[in-house]
């Protein structure tokens, strides 16, 4: 008589209980939301700060969507990747749940981290396209000249970091799994 298969909470408690106790998965939850409270500050900020000279002061601060686009690439683009570190995601939990029932959810976990690690991989490849385009053209911005070798350093350096967290979760469920393999074949 075989063990029973492991349940999505099972895989979830054991994912969870080793992000909670890593000093280093700490670390990067700090920097996360270091980055993403300072880009929601400076956007809020900014936003108000136009606000008043236009309506007030009848000024108008030319040029501020470019500050407002960097901050931005961090608030979206770190924001992707904290919900890569924390797998909060958008995903198909149908599947899950109907594997589960059949007995094969390891298998459709292993499928499923397996495209993604891959696909994290390729979009830093397309990062560092991006990059090297950047350098090579130089395209700045119209006003302040702020060149565009900035924003897309942050989209790569969130794929990297997306991947680096895929590539934790991926090693991390096939260590699960194989330890209930390993105690269901006793």
């Amino acid at each position: 008589m075989s063990s029973p298969q492991l349940s999505t909470q099972e895989i979830q408690a054991k994912y969870q209980t080793v992000l909670d106790t890593s000093v280093l998965w700490q670390k990067f939850k700090k920097f996360h939301v270091c980055c993403l409270v300072t880009a929601s500050l400076l956007i809020t900020t900014a936003i108000c700060i136009a606000a008043a000279m236009r309506y007030f002061f009848k000024l108008d601060f030319f040029g501020l969507e470019e500050f407002v686009l960097i901050t931005a690439c961090v608030l979206y683009f770190i924001g992707a990747a904290q919900g890569s570190f924390e797998k909060s995601h958008i995903s198909a939990d149908f599947m899950e749940k109907l594997m589960a029932k059949r007995g094969g959810l390891g298998h459709l976990l292993f499928i499923q981290k397996t495209i993604e690690l891959v696909m994290s991989y390729v979009f830093i490849y397309w990062g560092f396209l991006m990059i090297q385009w950047c350098i090579k053209a130089w395209p700045v911005t119209p006003v302040w000249r702020i060149p565009f070798l900035i924003p897309e350093s942050i989209v790569c350096l969130s794929f990297i970091l997306m991947a680096v967290y895929n590539t934790a979760h991926y090693v991390l469920l096939l260590k699960i799994l194989f330890q209930h393999n390993i105690q269901e074949k006793k």
